[in-house]
């Protein structure tokens, strides 16, 4: 899930609006579109059920990348050179490399991290810069 906002949202109040997103991610974008349809289809089916009035709608629905290969091969040598552990995993996150790969040859280098991206513990990485950078 994205995020979810009940309203009027004060304690012990009963909830009279609730916007939410939902985000999806996989490798294959028909598999998006299908988990898209069946959300949607279950979402309008409770509102009907319950008399509830919905909008729905779409934020963003950027088509899947896949990253060059010759280029992951190259990224994966690096990193087992410098002794530092990887794993191949698709990204479907609107990072840089999703759009400037509609340009160009592109990969990504994930970085692993202890804690969560924007939580107390954001920035801590499990392993330093240094390590990272002999990798790339």
């Amino acid at each position: 899930m994205g995020n979810l906002v009940v309203l009027p949202g004060g304690f012990n109040q009963v909830c009279g609006e609730a916007r939410f997103t939902i985000d999806f991610r996989h490798p294959e974008d028909e598999v998006l579109d299908g988990f898209e349809k069946q959300v949607r289809d279950l979402i309008e089916d409770v509102a009907t059920r319950r008399g509830l009035v919905l909008q729905l709608g779409q934020r963003v629905g950027e088509a899947n990348i896949h990253f060059d290969g010759k280029i992951c091969d190259a990224l994966e040598a690096s990193c087992e050179e410098a002794g530092v552990r990887w794993r191949r995993m698709p990204s479907h996150a609107g990072h840089d490399a999703q759009l400037i790969g509609t340009l160009c040859r592109a990969a990504m280098l994930f970085v692993p991290r202890v804690g969560t991206a924007t939580g107390p513990t954001s920035g801590r990485s499990s392993i330093t810069s240094a390590t990272a950078s002999r990798c790339w």
